[in-house]
């Protein structure tokens, strides 16, 4: 079994969803603002962002950014669900000089592994830690990162045991994360706090702590490696840093600095394998999803090679990462008459 889970589009970054109690007038407002600050920080990146000021009066009259609202049922939750004007609340973050965060973001398959009170060792699986599972899902969502959690099948248990992901050996998990197609791996152990950590700064009501590895999903594509530690009042507290960390760590490697003092440029790119109409559509969509891409037009197009070009506002390396991430093109260096080329895989 395969599954189609590498970086893409979120589709979500301009939606909020926030539990509510009932339906009432007064519960809409209050969630309304809860809402749209949800998708301040999913496009920004930033968890403070909601604490500038005029980012702070957008949120108190989130109705002026509102497309549409809803009342939905999640399990056993009532959740308010609003969409929001993406291209307006992106223009305020580039006036309040923070930065912007592109649809197109990684994925992270999680390798979870929690000792209880008994000792014993369990990895978390979607098949047999729901709760846990829902509590993962809902805040990436809320972060607007894709983390995908094991299935805990046959074939799972039949290649990773709980050691394996309790000691970390990344090369194991690497292995069997190929079957989930992540861009990411995060690699967590969860413990309640001991004796033996007396020696360590350790916040006055904190019970538990994790310990936590990202890097690469593919160890044929060396990135860097993030490690640290965490504590908290409960599995689920730290289990839920975690997530935070995982997207502030792809938040500043991807967001888009608005206020850079690189300016406006105009490059060039070519695209090969653009054998129809549907293809050079999908691939003008694609780039112009990128924040800093401001315009984009086609200078001339011989047998399948696309040259475009490109006015938009970051440095060259840092758009080539961000395109790179969507599965549909890989770098193609035959092409010398760009400042970057690209082949288009299609759909």
């Amino acid at each position: 079994m395969s599954f189609v889970s590498a970086a893409g589009n979120i589709e979500h970054v301009n939606i909020g969803r926030i539990a509510v109690n009932d339906q009432s007038t007064n519960s809409q407002q209050k969630a309304g603002k809860l809402a749209l600050k949800q998708v301040f920080i999913k496009l920004s990146g930033n968890i403070d962002v909601v604490n500038e000021n005029e980012i702070s009066k957008a949120i108190d009259n989130y109705e002026q950014f509102l497309i549409a609202s809803s009342f939905i049922q999640q399990g056993q939750n009532l959740v308010f669900e609003a969409s929001f004007n993406q291209a307006k609340v992106q223009s305020l973050l580039v006036a309040s000089g923070r930065n912007v965060w592109a649809s197109l973001r990684p994925s992270a398959v999680i390798w979870l592994a929690i000792e209880n009170s008994e000792n014993q060792k369990n990895i978390v699986y979607r098949s047999s830690f729901n709760d846990m599972a829902q509590n993962i899902d809902s805040k990436a969502f809320a972060r607007g990162v894709e983390v995908v959690i094991p299935l805990g099948d046959l074939n799972d248990a039949m290649n990773v045991s709980v050691y394996d992901v309790w000691n970390q050996f990344i090369s194991k998990l690497q292995d069997q994360s190929v079957r989930y197609n992540t861009d990411y791996l995060i690699s967590a152990t969860v413990e309640q706090i001991s004796e033996s950590l007396a020696t360590e700064k350790i916040p006055r009501d904190a019970t538990h702590k994790l310990d936590y590895v990202i890097t690469s999903a593919d160890f044929r594509r060396p990135k860097s490696v993030e490690t640290g530690r965490v504590f908290g009042r409960s599995e689920e507290a730290v289990v839920i840093e975690l997530v935070d960390i995982y997207a502030n760590v792809l938040a500043e490697q991807f967001t888009l600095n608005t206020q850079s003092e690189t300016g406006s440029q105009s490059i060039r790119a070519a695209i090969s394998g653009i054998d129809s109409l549907a293809d050079y559509v999908n691939m003008l969509a694609l780039i112009k999803s990128v924040p800093s891409v401001k315009n984009i037009k086609l200078i001339k197009q011989k047998n399948d090679i696309a040259l475009v070009e490109i006015d938009q506002k970051t440095s060259i390396a840092q758009l080539k990462s961000i395109l790179l991430l969507d599965k549909r093109l890989s770098l193609d260096t035959t092409f010398q008459q760009a400042e970057i080329s690209f082949r288009w895989q299609g759909e």
